[in-house]
Parts: C-alpha cells; sequence; structure tokens
C-alpha cells in the first residue's frame, strides 16, 4: 500500500548498489528501542532495503551519499541496515555508529569498522555532533482500487 525511498549520507565507502537482507529484532539500549541483527529463529524479523550510492566523497574519512528504499518498514530499518548490513552507519547517528562498532568488536573478527582518525575527520568537517543526516526523499501511498 505504500512505498518509501530516502537519502542518507554514511559514514565510509559502499558498493555501487544493492540489496541488504538481514532480519532484525528490537532491543533495549539503554533508554531506547534499538534494532539489532537477529535470527529468524530467535524472533528476527525479515528486513529488506534496496541502496544505490549516488555520490561518493573521500572528505571526512569518506562520507557516501545513498539512495535507500526499504521494503519491510521495521523500526530503525534503515539506520540499523547501513550500519550493520553496509558497515556505513549514518552521519550523525550516534547510536547505530557506536553499535556497529561494539559489534565488529565481538565478533570474531574482532575489528573496529569506523578508526578514531575518521571519526576526527569527520568532526572537523561536520562539526562535533552532525544531526541524522537521513532525509525522506518520497511517499507513495496506494488506495484499495490500485490508484497512486
Amino acid at each position: 500500500f505504500w512505498h518509501r525511498s530516502f537519502w542518507g549520507l554514511a559514514c565510509g565507502r559502499t558498493q555501487q548498489s544493492g540489496v541488504v537482507s538481514i532480519p532484525l529484532g528490537e532491543e533495549r539500549f539503554g533508554s531506547r528501542m534499538v534494532s539489532k541483527p537477529r535470527r529468524e529463529d530467535d524472533g528476527g524479523l525479515s528486513a529488506l532495503t534496496e541502496y544505490k550510492t549516488l555520490l561518493f566523497s573521500p572528505l571526512a574519512g569518506g562520507i557516501s551519499l545513498l539512495d535507500l528504499n526499504p521494503y519491510s518498514g521495521r523500526h530503525h530499518q534503515t539506520r540499523a541496515h547501513c550500519a550493520f548490513g553496509l558497515h556505513a552507519p549514518l552521519v550523525g547517528d550516534p547510536v547505530y555508529y557506536a553499535l556497529s562498532n561494539r559489534l565488529g568488536r565481538e565478533t570474531n573478527l574482532g575489528l573496529q569498522l569506523h578508526s578514531d582518525e575518521a571519526r576526527r575527520a569527520r568532526k572537523d568537517v561536520l562539526g562535533p555532533q552532525p544531526k541524522l543526516h537521513l532525509h525522506s526523499r518520497q511517499m507513495r501511498l496506494k488506495t484499495f482500487a490500485g490508484k497512486e
């Protein structure tokens, strides 16, 4: 019945285009609810997001402009898929930026996905705490008769 699309600025370089299909489950993180990858067997709900990289800039440790098209409508789906699926959290997203680094350290890879140097470079260019760079680009609704 509806279709939404967003533009978002992501930290790092992403592939030209693709699909992120990671089941998500809600968890409490501090005082708020967040979405984290979870197997469907463990209560995760299927979530699908198509993306396309529109532009890339090497400034500020690398920033990609993405066209994001979520199809499932899960809680924080685009934010979670950028952070956990693309390993490129959205600029100004304090929750999923920190969670994606923590998840990277907790896996068997034990790596930090976003270096402190890149974070400092983004801070110099964008300011100490930029706002979340996720913008609704288009919303289409269909009536029960099938008209847009």
